[in-house]
């Protein structure tokens, strides 16, 4: 039997341009509109302003449009296809020249764009977004259900060779569409309104104009490689990482987190083996060679698969050993140092720190989990993916730190076992929504029931991005407000 292990030096339940005067409003009522289309864009002039939209040449629903007034201001466009109304505004502040990027918005569809300047309403004109490439036209997004919660999730996906970050809408249309290199790493939507695209062997962030305002890559920014997941708080991104180390006769494979800030620069490095004490007698039963091929011989013993981070701290869950670590945050002193390990699976050879028990019907445990988040009440969220043949489950756990307590308090079934990975957020009015990989859908709940609201699945059809049809890697669905 493996050992159940302490953490090495901690108890069990202890914790590492100057400004001009401001020129007058222009008068934005009175004056002829000149309105003129272009091919793949339109341009208008009049009330002091002159704007253009253009359609981005590798990308059918973004235009960008360059804005010059007569007098400085601020600007916003306001645009609609009739039925949904967005602003996207300018962050260049009072000013004579101005850029804005269209975003969200429906293929092949004429939408009215209204140039706003200090709040009031300026000229208007019209541009119509193309189809989606055939690759990306491939993808359904299938509703089924009533009252969708959330208007639009982003997620990752393909069905083809090229991988694509996507908003898709209740509607089934898709809004937003961003080309990756990996149709299956785990995106993220940020505060900032970015894309963070984790890889092996890099990380992207991409604005949603389609810019690309933050990379590092292994072997210039970090050694890596780089594993599942990444994010970002505060202005710095987390990213998982592996590293092999000898235990005994082996070479196990155990992770690690990177910290770089917004130029990339490493400020941290987190290795979760400098707070382990193994031996070989705890590799029993250990035999996944997923880092094979990096580490040659090497055994995939924690096999990280998130990272949150928020003011409390950060949270790591790792899969073979069905645990999720709380580590001390940036800027402490003791960063990295281990606040508790909640360990769901009996078998695990960790030993945890809080006590896991169950409010609601199942078993108190959860295994080989992915996607450990914090809920905006502050419980703990994941996605409890159990043996292979059981029924995956979302799972929100309340942590007590102070009697070293969890316990389940709702739990939401899939309808089958999600071996792979899988995710599971939380929704403003406190229902979830759920994702399972392995049939590429997302099931809406309400708050503490297994009543389903709605779901929302990507499937490939048989058009003429590629052959066959079938179902896209589809991680997990994260909701998002399109207006931003």
């Amino acid at each position: 039997m493996p050992l159940r292990l302490a953490l090495l030096g901690l108890a069990l339940g202890c914790c590492s341009c100057g400004s001009d005067r401001r020129a007058p409003k222009p008068s934005l009522k009175g004056d002829t509109d000149t309105d003129t289309p272009t091919s793949g864009g339109s341009t208008v002039t009049g009330d002091g302003v002159t704007a253009s939209c253009i359609q981005q040449v590798d990308n059918a629903l973004r235009f960008d449009c360059q804005i010059t007034l007569d007098t400085p201001g601020t600007v916003a466009i306001r645009f609609t296809d009739g039925g949904e109304t967005r602003t996207r505004a300018s962050t260049d502040g009072s000013a004579l020249e101005h850029t804005v990027t269209l975003w969200g918005m429906k293929p092949a569809t004429s939408h009215n764009w209204t140039v706003i300047v200090d709040g009031v309403d300026g000229p208007s004109s019209t541009v119509t977004t193309d189809a989606l490439p055939a690759e990306l036209d491939r993808i359904e997004i299938e509703v089924s259900g009533t009252d969708p919660v959330t208007d639009h999730v982003i997620f990752s996906t393909s069905c083809g060779n090229e991988g694509y970050a996507l908003i898709a809408g209740s509607d089934g249309e898709i809004y937003w569409y961003q080309a990756t290199s990996d149709a299956e790493v785990a995106i993220v939507f940020t505060d900032d309104q970015t894309v963070i695209v984790p890889g092996t062997d890099r990380v992207l962030e991409y604005d949603m104009g389609g810019n690309l305002v933050f990379e590092v890559n292994t072997g210039v920014d970090f050694d890596g490689p780089l594993h599942h997941d990444a994010t970002k708080y505060d202005g710095h991104i987390y990213a998982l990482f592996a590293d092999a180390y000898p235990v005994g006769n082996e070479l196990v494979v155990i992770d690690g987190l990177y910290v770089f800030d917004s130029s990339g620069g490493l400020v941290e490095t987190w290795e979760l083996n400098d707070y382990l004490s193994l031996t070989e007698a705890d590799l029993d039963g250990v035999r996944d060679q997923f880092w094979a091929q990096e580490f040659p011989g090497s055994l995939d013993f924690t096999h990280a698969n998130s990272v949150f981070v928020d003011d409390s701290g950060i949270y790591v869950s790792t899969r073979w050993v069905s645990t999720v670590w709380k580590i001390k945050g940036l800027g402490e002193p003791d960063f990295g140092d281990i606040v508790w390990s909640l360990t769901g699976e009996a078998a695990s050879p960790i030993a945890p720190d809080l006590t896991l028990t169950s409010a609601v019907p199942g078993d108190a445990d959860f295994i080989g989990q992915h996607h450990a988040t914090l809920s905006a009440s502050g419980d703990l969220t994941l996605f409890d993916n159990r043996k292979v043949g059981n029924n995956s489950r979302g799972l929100v756990i309340s942590v007590d730190e102070g009697p070293r307590t969890a316990q389940i308090i709702a739990a939401y079934p899939m309808p089958q076992s999600c071996s792979v990975q899988g995710g599971i957020f939380g929704l403003a009015n406190g229902d979830v929504l759920v994702t399972c990989p392995s049939i590429a859908t997302t099931f809406h709940f309400r708050e503490g029931t297994s009543t389903e609201g709605f779901t929302m699945k990507a499937t490939c059809n048989s058009g003429p991005g590629g052959p066959g049809g079938g179902r896209p890697q589809t991680v997990r669905m994260q909701p998002i407000d399109l207006q931003g």
